[in-house]
């Protein structure tokens, strides 16, 4: 089977990639997979705060609600809006990547730390 035979399957899909509707599902898998900054809290809170009897029980369903819908929404809002910020100040493409992949980097790191320095 030739290259140029398989590449024909994927036609509409790299067609459907390239559209804004495509690019911002492939940003919401890509958002989901890497980790954030809000990983570190939510481990924190996991393994001090919510399993602690002393916290009221009520206490608890709000942090966990919190944790849960709104911690990494916040995240990717501030993503948004520097992305905003850097589009609207015509930063160079190299620049803007850099600077969203080093937030990213920043939570993983931040993620794994939290990890290991919290056994």
């Amino acid at each position: 089977m030739k290259l140029e035979h398989v590449k024909g399957w994927f036609t509409s899909e790299e067609k459907f990639l390239k559209t804004p509707v495509g690019i911002f599902l492939l940003g919401c898998f890509l958002g989901e997979l890497a980790p954030d900054p809000t990983d570190a809290i939510h481990f924190y809170l996991q393994e001090h705060v919510l399993n602690n009897p002393a916290v009221s029980q009520s206490m608890r369903a709000f942090l966990q609600v919190f944790d849960w819908y709104f911690m990494s929404a916040f995240y990717f809002l501030f993503l948004l809006i520097l992305a905003y910020i850097l589009h609207i100040n015509k930063v160079k493409s190299v620049k803007r990547i850099t600077l969203v992949g080093g937030v990213l980097s920043i939570g993983a790191v931040i993620g794994i730390l939290a990890q290991f320095l919290g056994k």
